[in-house]
């Protein structure tokens, strides 16, 4: 299976906590859904993913928004972080 031909990749409702993962969709409509799990924290190797058009990442447990999250990213038309913790979201978060 070509990682390059993935569109969509839905990982909601499995009380992850962690997320390993390093993936760059190929496609303007590439979609991520990690809705609906236990994350405490924004997962750091999305960080360095060059291509998330599309994040669902609602209703988990995250407390903070860094600008970080989102550096490499070229290509981001949606995200939600809804139903989450968030307390904290840091000057230049969604300045790109």
């Amino acid at each position: 299976y070509s990682q390059s031909k993935l569109s969509e990749l839905i990982l909601n409702n499995n009380k992850l906590k962690k997320i390993d993962l390093f993936i760059n969709f190929q496609n303007s409509e590439g979609w991520l859904n990690l809705e609906n799990n236990l994350l405490l924290e924004y997962p750091q190797t999305l960080s360095i993913t060059t291509t998330l058009p599309y994040l669902t990442i609602k209703n988990n447990k995250i407390n903070k928004i860094r600008p970080s999250y989102f550096t490499m990213i070229k290509r981001l038309f949606y995200i939600d972080f809804s139903q989450n913790n968030i307390s904290i979201i840091e000057v230049d978060s969604f300045s790109k």
